[in-house]
């Protein structure tokens, strides 16, 4: 999903995989599909918390952490995506590709938990 702005209402209602805030390169946009196709193999334990790691990764691009630390979606995102307990392996079992939008997008990215 592309957003033109800053996101508002409830992400957890919406169903995507993977976000970037507009306007998006073409190859951006290509290398984002390309990532998606690969995720199809993952497990499903994966590929739900690669989408909310994307949920969360548009948040933590569009908004201050002062401004998620009172985030009650922000936090519940959050606690969905550490309830599913994902290691670095099982997302690199995913597929080279797997995690790299959201390392790309997010503030820091040095490891996918």
């Amino acid at each position: 999903m592309v957003f033109d702005q800053q996101p508002d209402g409830d992400l957890d209602d919406m169903a995507f995989d993977e976000s970037r805030l507009g306007p998006v390169e073409r190859d951006d946009f290509r290398e984002t599909v390309a990532d998606l196709i690969e995720r199809v193999a993952a497990a499903d334990d994966v590929r739900q918390y690669l989408a909310l790691r994307a949920k969360i990764t548009l948040l933590e691009s569009a908004y201050p952490p002062d401004t998620l630390a009172t985030d009650a979606q922000y936090a519940e995102l959050t606690a969905q995506a550490d309830a599913l307990d994902i290691e670095p392996a099982d997302i690199q079992a995913a597929g080279p590709r797997a995690f790299r939008g959201i390392q790309q997008y997010a503030p820091d990215s040095a490891s996918p938990t």
